[in-house]
């Protein structure tokens, strides 16, 4: 397509200056609402897919039998003594997560969201990754890492490696003394179900809270499996139940009887209700039919954008008609069309892109979703190619019938040219 063809399409468009609005507005309008819901349930969807071996990852729950309708993700720290001896396991990991806590720098004290007191296996299991520092040093007592986030915010340009920070109040618990920062971690990645500024080793200050987990009825920890490939999960879960049964804590103070359950990891994020999740989960969002209505509103908008381009044709029969006299194919006239709509439809996501982001705030807030759009994944080009292939594609059909109409005006115009020539 030669530049002179472009300017000639641009020159068309520009003379068409009241349609060619409603007809951007308009698609404009089509293309946000379905990125929106597509990209939206695509984000939903791809919740931890990040993290290696994601589908042979369980959180582990424990529920006293009767109450299984108020589960909590938390669970048993009899979980922890139990797994080594269970040989579907692969790997296992126990941690706590405190929602708020108390923190102080020096004489500055503020309350911080999100730490975790983590071992050397929620390392390897959750993919955390280091900026500076030594991840392996999580394993000795009072020390500790924190996010990117946190050490720009709290310690700007200072390094932090070698300072301390006080736990003055966490989960329960008070004055846990100081905390050595031996490094800096990448900040949690965004589709994740759980977050975390500050991770704290659970050796020092907290190593008696651990030790006598496996012994007490209560639900402090969270317990993550990484099964062997292949392993049911069901089985797991009798093998956890029949350790508890066999241990000397059924028969202490609290219920006797306990369920234990297996949810898998990519389960979490969109369908678990249970208490004391990291955050509140999505399963309100019918997910299917989210996407539904997105490719049906494309569908429609490109559908009216057709019909529009079509009207265009008609009004246009004399210039058509020329240039079919001139020699021009279908081929040739199609696919001036083609480029037209082409150019139309790369103008119209541009615009939806950028309406988007001006009102992402507004639609966070009013439909209390997180919606935000990773322009370094693949579905985002993805998306934008499924626009282009349904409107070109459309087009293409459309405008093929429509030139192959019998005596239709281009048809009739051409002969009258032909009979006058």
């Amino acid at each position: 397509m030669t530049r002179y063809t472009i300017r000639l399409i641009i020159r068309s468009l520009l003379k068409r200056k009241a349609l060619t609005a409603i007809n951007l507005i308009g698609l404009t309008i089509g293309i946000s609402s379905f990125l929106i819901l597509f990209l939206h349930v695509a984000n939903e969807k791809s919740y931890d897919k990040h993290f290696n071996d994601h589908q042979r990852i369980y959180r582990a729950t424990s529920t006293p039998s009767g109450q299984e309708i108020t589960r909590w993700a938390r669970s048993l720290g009899i979980i922890q003594a139990a797994a080594p001896g269970i040989p579907e396991i692969e790997q296992y990991t126990q941690f706590s997560h405190a929602p708020i806590g108390t923190i102080q720098i020096g004489e500055y004290s503020f309350q911080q969201e999100d730490i975790l007191s983590v071992d050397s296996a929620f390392i390897n299991l959750f993919s955390v990754s280091t900026i500076t520092g030594e991840l392996s040093e999580i394993t000795k007592p009072n020390t500790a890492f924190i996010s990117e986030d946190f050490a720009r915010k709290y310690f700007k340009d200072a390094n932090p490696i070698g300072q301390s920070i006080e736990i003055k109040e966490l989960q329960y618990m008070r004055d846990l003394g100081s905390y050595e920062i031996r490094g800096i971690i990448n900040n949690t990645p965004a589709k994740t179900h759980f977050n975390y500024h500050i991770l704290l080793s659970q050796k020092g200050a907290l190593s008696q809270r651990y030790t006598s987990l496996p012994s007490r009825k209560i639900h402090w920890a969270y317990n993550y499996l990484k099964l062997k490939a292949g392993t049911n999960p069901s089985i797991v879960a009798n093998k956890l139940k029949n350790y508890y049964n066999t241990s000397t804590l059924k028969g202490s103070r609290g219920p006797n009887e306990y369920q234990f359950h297996l949810t898998p990891l990519l389960d979490i994020h969109l369908n678990s209700s249970d208490r004391f999740e990291f955050k509140e989960n999505n399963g309100k969002i019918n997910i299917r039919l989210f996407a539904t209505i997105s490719i049906v509103i494309l569908l429609v908008s490109l559908l009216n954008f057709i019909n529009l381009t079509i009207a265009q044709l008609i009004k246009r029969s004399k210039e058509l008609g020329l240039k079919k006299v001139i020699g021009a194919s279908k081929t040739q006239i199609i696919g001036q069309v083609l480029t037209e709509v082409f150019i139309f439809c790369l103008l119209s996501i541009t615009l939806s892109f950028i309406l988007i982001e001006v009102l992402r705030p507004v639609i966070n807030q009013l439909f209390e979703i997180r919606f935000t759009i990773f322009y370094s994944e693949p579905i985002v080009y993805l998306s934008i190619l499924l626009i282009f292939s349904i409107c070109l594609g459309l087009t293409i059909v459309f405008v093929a019938l429509y030139l192959n109409k019998k005596n239709s005006a281009i048809d009739l115009l051409a002969a009258r040219n032909k009979h006058i020539g």
